[in-house]
């Protein structure tokens, strides 16, 4: 990812590193760089947007994303409850393997455009139906 230029929008990431540095006082930072080495990053496109941030801010952002991911989880399991419901209420099967075949194939399209391998997306997305499926029966 490239430096944001003016105008253009900020990213997700960049709202929450702004979120943290606003929500930590300056010696909880200083302290969290103190025990990562005391090393601030600089100017370093590798860091995905994060250059000008310090290393600090990027520990905080870690589980402020985690938690994110969390909460879309727990969405997408009512969602699948629901779905359940529906499915339960018409006698309809709660595994169709063309179907899952097909969301898998999309997802494992999807992490290729960010960069995950094949078999990363299609282990995280297995395990994310597999839940999804138990939420189903269970209703």
């Amino acid at each position: 990812m490239k430096f944001r230029q003016s105008g253009e929008p900020q990213s997700r990431s960049y709202d929450i590193v702004k979120e943290c540095l606003n929500e930590y006082s300056i010696d909880y930072l200083a302290s969290v760089v103190d025990v990562l080495g005391g090393v601030p990053l600089a100017e370093d496109d590798k860091m995905n947007g994060l250059a000008y941030m310090s290393i600090a801010a990027a520990y905080l952002l870690i589980p402020k994303l985690d938690e994110e991911m969390v909460h879309l989880l727990a969405e997408r399991m009512d969602v699948c409850k629901e779905i359940g419901r529906f499915k339960k209420e018409r006698g309809l099967p709660i595994f169709v393997p063309e179907r899952e075949a097909e969301v898998l194939r999309t997802k494992v399209e999807l992490g290729k455009r960010r960069g995950f391998s094949p078999e990363f997306t299609t282990n995280l997305f297995q395990i994310i139906m597999d839940g999804s499926k138990e939420e189903q029966k269970r209703v």
